[in-house]
């Protein structure tokens, strides 16, 4: 009976650990425009960092990837652009279709193998989509453009339309991406350092146009997606990563066709570390929308709505959360449109949910969640940035 007790208590002491498993140091820091980032590296205690990146201003975040053991950083990017720890420019060429300014860009940084030295960046910039071949020498610290194609043309610009998921052999992955404007979603399939268009699957009803996918994003165990349409409709899907099919659709909400003019309007999400309830970041709002896995039903809260009396800026500014991250520590965070330096403001704060998990208001929402101490700086935080490499 003392050896079951012991074991019992061991199994009780190592909860907390597992809850931080799922994540590797690749994924250390966050970084926003203007110097201004998170570090991970204590996954219960982020840090705020100020570092000298080598872009600044307002716009856009940087992808970033670290070594999954040392946490050392190895590169990060604008998708367009290249840098490494010491924020020098590594030797690549000027892609003709490459604004570094774009506002439509977006990229997602895939390692190759599991030393770590060989990487696949997908950039999606406007109408194309590219994936970009980098290796990274371990003795010289030397990283090296080697390559790159262009995957598809006419992509039509999707900001959050694009999803990644680990194969289920635990070294390949999924690339979901919606094709053009329609309701089509592109598979494919990266393996070895190449990226395969598999096929397409449509997702949605082909006769209500104006209800095309809009957002597309995964729970981090990578079986399910959820898909928000154009019109503020949010469905759940079934997602096998070994085929890599998408089935058995489960409508979440759906808006009435005499409704259509009273849109809600969603522009990020995730899912709860659980995989099971979903978070949304709006105009002015942000939502929970809760399952009860054993009814199947959902229930809609708003956590968080911008009064009209609220002085947290000019009234006739909307305020756009336009990333909503589930964090290592297994927080959600609410990434504001602009993240602006007055000792007041609501704009240096990132909101946070301390339990998502469980349902509001047990969930523990915070509009003054995570600090960044940005008082010397103005800038828009990220608008994608992607950590959600699946199980790992």
């Amino acid at each position: 009976m003392k050896f079951y007790k012991i074991a019992f208590l061991i199994v009780v002491s190592l909860v907390p650990m597992l809850n931080f498993a799922q994540i590797s140091l690749a994924e250390r820091y966050w970084m926003f425009a203007n110097n201004r980032g998170i570090d991970w590296i204590d996954p219960q205690h982020p840090d705020t960092i100020y570092n000298d990146f080598a872009i600044t201003g307002p716009g856009r975040g940087l992808n970033s990837i670290s070594n999954p053991i040392t946490g050392d950083l190895i590169f990060y990017t604008t998708g367009c652009r290249f840098w490494d720890s010491t924020n020098i420019a590594f030797d690549t060429t000027y892609f003709p279709t490459c604004s570094s300014n774009s506002i439509h860009q977006n990229n997602n940084i895939i390692p190759n193998s599991n030393a770590y030295t060989d990487f696949i960046v997908i950039r999606n910039d406007n109408y194309y989509l590219f994936y970009i071949k980098i290796t990274f020498d371990t003795v010289s610290q030397e990283i090296h453009v080697v390559g790159d194609s262009m995957i598809y043309y006419n992509n039509y610009y999707s900001e959050h339309q694009t999803s990644l998921i680990q194969h289920g052999n635990g070294e390949d992955f999924w690339y979901l991406n919606r094709q053009s404007n329609s309701y089509n979603i592109i598979r494919y399939l990266i393996s070895s350092g190449n990226v395969v268009s598999i096929d397409s699957q449509v997702l949605g009803d082909k006769a209500r146009p104006t209800r095309p996918t809009a957002m597309l994003f995964a729970n981090r165990q990578g079986n399910k997606i959820a898909r928000i349409t154009k019109a503020g409709d949010i469905y759940v899907y079934n997602f096998d990563r070994c085929s890599g099919l998408i089935t058995q659709e489960d409508s979440v909400r759906t808006v009435p066709d005499s409704t259509l003019t009273q849109l809600k309007w969603f522009v990020s999400g995730c899912f709860s570390p659980d995989g099971n309830h979903i978070y949304l970041g709006g105009r002015d709002t942000l939502y929970q929308y809760f399952q009860d896995t054993l009814t199947h039903t959902w229930t809609e809260h708003i956590l968080w709505y911008r009064d009209s009396l609220m002085d947290i800026g000019p009234i006739n500014t909307n305020l756009y959360y336009y990333n909503t991250l589930l964090g290592p520590n297994n927080r959600v965070y609410f990434v504001p449109q602009n993240i602006i330096g007055t000792s007041d403001s609501i704009y240096r704060f990132l909101p946070m949910v301390e339990n998502p998990n469980l349902e509001f208001p047990n969930c523990a929402f915070s509009l003054y969640g995570l600090d960044l101490q940005c008082t010397d700086c103005t800038g828009g935080g990220p608008k994608q940035v992607f950590y959600g490499l699946g199980p790992m």
